[in-house]
């Protein structure tokens, strides 16, 4: 049997340790390394986002009007929202300058749209108003205005904005019949979610820096090993 050369046994070994697949712990390392990447990036991705702000996210009243029959006789007053209302929670009080209720039934919720009918043959004069209603997002909102009635029937809605549009100290419905919109406890404030995500990107950015040396210094190892078996092959 013919016995290879030292040049050639050196050559072999070398392809051969050239050719063997990664370890499992090669393989391992490199999965954790890209999962550890993949949390900062969402973390970051987070960060950069930032929480969104409540009064933000609640609706607002885009429009009002005032719904008229044929003839020109007030009908009932209709709210326009930035999204879709909830119905349930939703309430008007319309009262004339004696107290008489003004309305007709409960109001009617159709997307962003509220409407509430209001009694027929409505006197001239002044009706004090308010109303509350629930975003989208489940928080109560609410506002006051003055339907403001002419002799002749016609009628327009005056100060029709929402409390929420206004100071803290304003945003008190002009109605007692209503109870203040806004009883929730108050959010956190954005800066403690800025610094808590903030040390979270720093713990995630330490972890990592830490996995990739201990990494280098596995492999710098396995080289290291594979050398000597050469070497002694």
């Amino acid at each position: 049997m013919s016995q290879h050369s030292p040049a050639i046994r050196s050559i072999t070994s070398a392809s051969i340790s050239e050719a063997q697949p990664a370890t499992p712990r090669r393989a391992s390392v490199t999965r954790w390394g890209a999962a550890l990447t993949a949390v900062a990036a969402l973390a970051l991705a987070g960060l950069a986002m930032g929480p969104a702000s409540p009064a933000l996210a609640h609706d607002e009243l885009v429009s009002s009007e005032v719904v008229t029959a044929p003839d020109g006789a007030v009908e009932a007053i209709q709210l326009s929202f930035s999204n879709s209302i909830i119905e349930l929670g939703t309430e008007f009080v319309i009262t004339d300058a004696t107290g008489t209720d003004a309305t007709a039934g409960a109001p009617e919720v159709s997307g962003p749209n509220v409407t509430q009918p209001l009694a027929a043959d409505l006197e001239a004069g002044d009706y004090a108003g308010a109303w509350r209603v629930v975003s989208s997002d489940g928080h109560p909102i609410d506002g006051a205005f003055t339907l403001s009635v002419a002799a002749d029937g016609s009628a327009e809605l005056l100060d029709p904005a929402a409390a929420g549009d206004h100071d803290a100290e304003q945003a008190t419905p002009v109605n007692p019949n209503l109870p203040a919109a806004g009883t929730d406890l108050p959010p956190a404030p954005t800066s403690l979610y800025v610094f808590l995500g903030i040390g979270g990107v720093l713990v995630i950015a330490v972890v990592i820096a830490a996995f990739v040396a201990r990494s280098r210094r596995l492999a710098q190892m396995q080289r290291d090993a594979d050398q000597t078996d050469g070497k002694n092959n």
